[in-house]
């Protein structure tokens, strides 16, 4: 049998390597537990504090769903129509106009973001340009939207009211980090 090994005052070498593996282990599970609860309580926070599903957008898509079948199918087709190169009454004019500046701005973006210096009066022109033609696209979905619900019979219009009280509320994805 071989002699116990012994540590520099010739005693018996202590266990320390060990011990000290277990605590370094356990303060690094104790950070990713920390850090964990941390992330946690921040999505918690985040979402409490997220405001109520309001707006126009949100009204819209849920006037939207609500529609019978058949109304939802027309209104779709007919924006889809409006979208088509050459679909305004003039053979394209203001309204392809603003939808072709929008995706300039959206094409000019880029360059403007790599530049140096930065052209912050260009890239503000930009995105005016972008939300223009967004807004354009909401103001037809909208007027669309209308006709359509105004072309239902009463009894239709009752049944949309009705559906759209009895479904749940819906939380709005937000991007923007606070």
């Amino acid at each position: 049998m071989s002699a116990p090994a012994s540590g520099p005052g010739g005693g018996a070498a202590p266990a320390r390597a060990s011990g000290r593996g277990w605590r370094l282990a356990l303060v690094v599970s104790l950070a990713v537990n920390l850090l964990l609860v941390g992330v946690i309580a921040g999505g918690t926070l985040r979402i409490a504090r997220a405001p109520a599903p309001q707006g126009p957008a949100l009204e819209m898509r849920a006037l939207w769903q609500a529609l019978p079948d058949e109304a939802r199918a027309a209104l779709r087709a007919e924006l889809r129509r409006e979208r088509q190169p050459g679909a305004a009454t003039d053979g394209g004019g203001p309204r392809r106009d603003r939808a072709l500046a929008g995706a300039e701005a959206g094409r000019v973006l880029v360059p403007l973001l790599r530049a140096d210096p930065f052209d912050a009066e260009g890239f503000a022109e930009a995105l005016e340009g972008l939300r223009g033609a967004r807004a354009e696209q909401a103001a037809r979905a909208q007027a669309a939207l209308v006709a359509q619900i105004a072309a239902l019979p009463a009894a239709e219009r009752a049944a949309i009211a009705e559906r759209m009280e009895a479904a749940p509320p819906r939380r709005l994805r937000r991007s923007d980090p606070r």
